[in-house]
């Protein structure tokens, strides 16, 4: 038996990528862990293609889920001993141009959550993305007892001296956790605290 960790992508910098490689580094203590991913961009996880290769019924699924994922309903199809999803929140398609792919990638997304019913946990990241979550499930979905939200939290942080890097006019404090790259617009985020 092992766990399979696994989410469309799992790219290095990205939050649903380091949400995978916590996991794995948390369980790998207590089972073997593969990651596996349609496409990666990190040495050392297996393609999705490959995985189904050697694909075991009692193997764990713990899918990560966060935009559309070309291979769901083939991973659907396979059977596990276990299945477990973490929900990671998708972004509304409104925050990005109509027609684009990330609006086209987000608005599938959202859609297809309609077919993951049929999980033994269900997790999320935070009380916004479990309500989305439920929002676009069916709606005799009765498994809402089994969901839990498990923000993420690094156990294998070492203790750094707290640095300023950067000041701003505000006296408000944030945190952004995710990708500096353009479309998630961390500078008009910077602009609106420095007003």
């Amino acid at each position: 038996m092992k766990i399979i960790i696994y989410s469309q992508n799992i790219v290095c910098m990205d939050g649903v990528g380091n949400s995978s490689i916590y996991f794995m580094n948390l369980l790998k203590s207590f089972f073997d862990v593969i990651l596996v991913a349609n496409y990666s961009n990190i040495h050392g996880v297996k393609n999705f293609k490959e995985y189904l290769n050697n694909h075991d019924p009692e193997n764990i699924l713990f899918y990560h889920y966060s935009i559309e994922d070309l291979n769901i309903k083939s991973l659907l199809e396979l059977k596990f001993k276990k299945r477990i999803i973490y929900f990671h929140g998708i972004t509304p398609p409104k925050f990005f141009p109509i027609g684009s792919e990330l609006f086209n990638s987000c608005k599938k997304g959202l859609s297809d959550i309609k077919l993951l019913f049929d999980f033994d946990l269900y997790i999320s990241n935070s009380t916004e993305s479990k309500n989305q979550f439920l929002d676009k499930i069916n709606p005799n979905f009765i498994d809402s007892k089994k969901f839990i939200n498990m923000p993420p939290i690094d156990m294998f942080y070492e203790n750094r001296n707290n640095k300023k890097s950067k000041s701003l006019n505000s006296e408000l404090n944030f945190y952004y956790c995710g990708t500096i790259i353009n479309h998630k617009n961390v500078n008009l985020l910077l602009n609106l605290f420095n007003k």
